[in-house]
């Protein structure tokens, strides 16, 4: 008995020492020859990375590198911008890569916009007095203070076929005056002036492709009701995107898609007009008549909205990205 217990204590130790694991510093020992350590890196999955230098010549330098983080996504890489050289350096895997250089290339163009703009002026009834809520009317909806001034913008886009819903809206809000359609031209990427004028009876409003010198505050409060910088920039599926900036450089930036229209509003001015109530009849009698009038001015105070309709006009031999 004694013997079989020592034969069974040795059989379970031989036992132990067959299924030993190996640790970590012997593992490299017990390898087959032809084995091949991997990188941890691949082992996981993770591509590598390639770098590629964009230089901006024509489109918005914002615009484009928003719209390459966009396509890049949570992918592992990353976007280095030099405003002052206008470059833009991206790293990437490959593939992906490769589809941003065509996304550059097919922005950075030398297109034309082509932007049809009229006001629209609403004199605004007594419980719109405040101004139209936009943020309940319009898509993409936000809003920028010139503190220069204390005043508030409000931009959104609608599309091509809700501009009649709009104008509809807006004749409930007060009496609605529009203006003719005029055309402007702006190239990809650069800035041009609009400004706007409002008279008594009048609005005269204007793009200037060429930018001028930058006026002050006052000099601006002076001789313009509204005057900002708009900067387009085209994007992909013909889409425009429009920088909108103010003389003392607040900015806002709305993307108006292919058959949209941008909304401009809260550029307020106010009129007066002359009211007269009076008694029926004994009010139009000559010289006695004045008794029975009663005559006064009335303010009227009036939103100017801009309506911003942009068309990609692209090069001969240029074909839009999609």
């Amino acid at each position: 008995m004694l013997g079989c217990f020592w034969l069974s204590v040795a059989s379970f130790c031989a036992a132990q020492e067959e299924t030993v694991v190996p640790t970590a510093q012997e593992t490299e020992t017990i390898l087959p020859k032809n084995a091949v350590i991997v990188d941890a890196a691949i082992a996981q999955n993770i591509p590598e990375l390639e770098t590629a230098v964009f230089q901006i010549q024509h489109a918005q330098l914002e615009s484009v590198v928003n719209q390459v983080r966009e396509l890049m996504g949570s992918v592992q890489g990353g976007v280095i911008v030099n405003e002052q050289s206008r470059q833009i350096e991206v790293s990437a895997p490959g593939q992906l890569l490769t589809k941003i250089k065509s996304l550059v290339l097919s922005l950075d163009k030398e297109y034309d916009v082509i932007v049809d703009f009229k006001v629209v002026q609403v004199d605004l009834n007594e419980e719109y007095l405040p101004g139209i809520n936009w943020s309940a009317i319009v898509s993409d909806y936000k809003s920028f203070t010139v503190p220069a001034d204390d005043r508030t913008f409000s931009v959104g886009t609608v599309s091509q076929e809700d501009v009649t819903v709009l104008l509809e809206a807006l004749e409930t809000v007060g009496e609605v005056k529009m203006f003719p359609v005029q055309v402007a031209k702006v190239s990809n990427g650069q800035e041009a002036d609009l400004r706007l004028k409002a008279f008594d009876n009048d609005v005269v409003v204007g793009i200037n492709p060429v930018r001028t010198a930058d006026l002050d505050a006052q000099e601006q409060q002076d001789r313009y009701t509204a005057r900002l910088v708009i900067n387009p920039s085209v994007g992909r599926d013909e889409g425009v995107d429009f920088r909108i900036a103010a003389a003392d450089g607040t900015t806002v930036v709305v993307k108006v898609k292919k058959d949209s229209v941008a909304v401009l509003g809260g550029i307020f001015t106010q009129t007066k007009s002359d009211s007269t109530r009076k008694f029926p009849f004994l009010g139009d009698l000559p010289l006695f008549g004045v008794v029975f009038r009663d005559q006064s001015k009335v303010v009227h105070r009036l939103e100017n909205i801009i309506l911003l309709t942009p068309r990609v006009s692209a090069p001969s031999n240029t074909v839009l990205s999609k």
